[in-house]
């Protein structure tokens, strides 16, 4: 699983213009791992994957319509053998690079040569303790993970440690913080369990309550006061908006997903999605170039005209709901088949949801 994307909306001469500034391009669906929240489902390589060459078109595209960030993952991406080629090129054309890996791939050889790509960084997925690691990703893989960020910071490379919090490890948070910053890591992200693809079949076991979701909140914000001044730290607000930060986006007029105003996602066969917890099917690089997908495609328009004053439940009245607008459209989608239901994982639908449950 990937860190959900904070980025803003450009405003000129009144109207909002759309540029795509972050890509994820998914390089395969292969997965040496089955991590049971895995919402790519990935696993099995796919028969039609971008081959090299349409990879390097796809990033020239890239080039030219505005891209400056390029993510690269999978699946795994570090079973693609073609994975440093594709990193070399994309720095060739100027665009800072980030690698998102499960870590259990990386020895020294692969930590030396990522070392020497000049990466904005390497993000490792860190989802507990042993046991709690393990249970979602499988056995051996929490030692795993630790030697790969030892040997990815020795060789000099900014190290992202990124941890899913479910209702099993949500106590571990601030050991999994005192584990990054003690091993060298530059940045540290936290999200919520979202139950989407396999993760699907795990909902009851790992989505957060309500008074998970507060303790997460809580343990965030401890976090960030004992480590403010030594690592870069990013949260899941989890329905708590009431932080500077947040103001702006009200001031703006602008919502926090970014999916199809400033970043998207390619899958391995060329399918554009505004979206990677879903995918909407927004057209394929292999039959359209990309700026074409990006300017034209519904399902980007209908991300980019999202009105919050549409939203039902408890999100509809919700004093944060211009700056969230629901916060995942693609999770309402996915178990209601409505895209403007209340966001059914945020702290104050579930709070109001269990006082229901209370009084029947």
């Amino acid at each position: 699983m990937k860190a959900r994307r904070i980025f803003a909306v450009f405003y000129l001469g009144g109207g909002q213009i759309y540029t795509p500034l972050v890509v994820t391009v998914e390089l395969t669906n292969q997965c040496n791992l089955r991590c049971r929240h895995c919402y790519a489902s990935a696993g099995e390589k796919l028969e039609n994957e971008l081959s090299l060459d349409e990879v390097k078109q796809l990033l020239r595209e890239l080039s030219q319509v505005g891209t400056v960030e390029v993510e690269f993952s999978g699946g795994e991406p570090l079973l693609r053998p073609d994975l440093f080629e594709i990193i070399e090129y994309a720095k060739g054309l100027d665009f800072s690079v980030v690698l998102i890996t499960n870590g259990t791939l990386v020895d020294r050889e692969v930590a030396s040569t990522l070392g020497d790509l000049g990466l904005k960084h390497v993000q490792v997925s860190l989802d507990g303790l042993k046991e709690n690691h393990d249970y979602l990703r499988g056995d051996g893989t929490y030692e795993a993970v630790l030697e790969s960020i030892r040997l990815l910071a020795e060789e000099g490379v900014s190290v992202a440690v990124r941890a899913t919090a479910t209702r099993r490890n949500v106590g571990e948070l601030e050991k999994i913080a005192d584990l990054a910053v003690s091993m060298g890591a530059k940045k540290l992200g936290f999200v919520r369990f979202f139950p989407a693809g396999r993760g699907m079949g795990y909902k009851e076991e790992l989505m957060l309550n309500a008074k998970g979701m507060r303790s997460f909140h809580l343990t965030v914000k401890k976090i960030k006061e004992k480590y403010r001044d030594k690592i870069e730290i990013s949260a899941d607000p989890c329905g708590f908006l009431e932080e500077e930060v947040f103001q702006q986006y009200l001031q703006e007029g602008n919502i926090l997903c970014p999916c199809g105003k400033t970043w998207c996602l390619v899958k391995p066969d060329g399918t554009v999605s505004p979206c990677e917890i879903m995918t909407f099917n927004a057209g394929n690089v292999r039959k359209q170039r990309f700026e074409t997908i990006w300017e034209g495609a519904p399902v980007m328009k209908a991300f980019r005209e999202f009105n919050p004053e549409l939203l039902k439940g408890v999100c509809s009245t919700c004093r944060y709901k211009k700056v969230c607008a629901g916060y995942c459209r693609a999770l309402a989608v996915l178990h209601t088949g409505d895209f403007y239901a209340e966001d059914f994982t945020c702290y104050h639908v579930l709070k109001a949801r269990e006082e229901r449950e209370a009084v029947k």
